[in-house]
C-alpha cells in the first residue's frame, strides 16, 4: 500500500512538473514570438524610412533637372508644370495628390466595383 501511495505522489509530481514546463515553454514561445514581431515591425519601419528618404531625394532630383532645363534655355511651361507636380506628387514632405502613374481612389473603387458579382456576367 504504501508502494502505491509513493508511485501516485511520484506520478503526481512528474505530472506537476510536466506542467509547470509546458507552461514555461509556452511563455518563452510567447516572448520570442513577441520578439520576433518587434524585430519585424522596426524592420518594416527602417524600410518605409528608407523608402521615404529614396522618394525625397528622387522629388528633388527632378525638381533641380527641371531647374536646370529652364537654365538651359529648353523652357517648357506645359513640361515643367507637369514635372514639377510629379516631384510634388513623390516627395513624402508634401501634401499632393499622387502622381498620375499611381491608381487614384476612383479608379480602385471602379475596379472593385467592376468584381462584384453582379457586373461579372454582363
Amino acid at each position: 500500500m504504501e508502494e502505491i501511495r509513493v508511485y501516485a505522489a511520484r506520478k503526481i509530481a512528474h505530472r506537476r512538473e510536466q506542467e509547470r514546463k509546458a507552461q514555461e515553454k509556452a511563455a518563452m514561445q510567447a516572448r520570442l514570438a513577441q520578439l520576433q514581431a518587434q524585430r519585424e515591425a522596426e524592420k518594416r519601419r527602417i524600410e518605409e524610412l528608407e523608402l521615404q528618404a529614396r522618394l525625397w531625394n528622387k522629388a528633388n532630383l527632378i525638381r533641380s533637372f527641371v531647374e536646370a532645363v529652364r537654365e538651359g534655355g529648353m523652357e517648357d511651361p506645359e513640361w515643367n508644370r507637369w514635372a514639377i507636380n510629379h516631384a510634388d506628387g513623390i516627395d513624402p514632405l508634401k501634401e499632393s495628390p499622387p502622381p498620375a502613374s499611381e491608381k487614384s481612389n476612383e479608379e480602385i473603387e471602379l475596379e472593385n466595383k467592376l468584381r462584384e458579382p453582379e457586373w461579372r456576367w454582363i
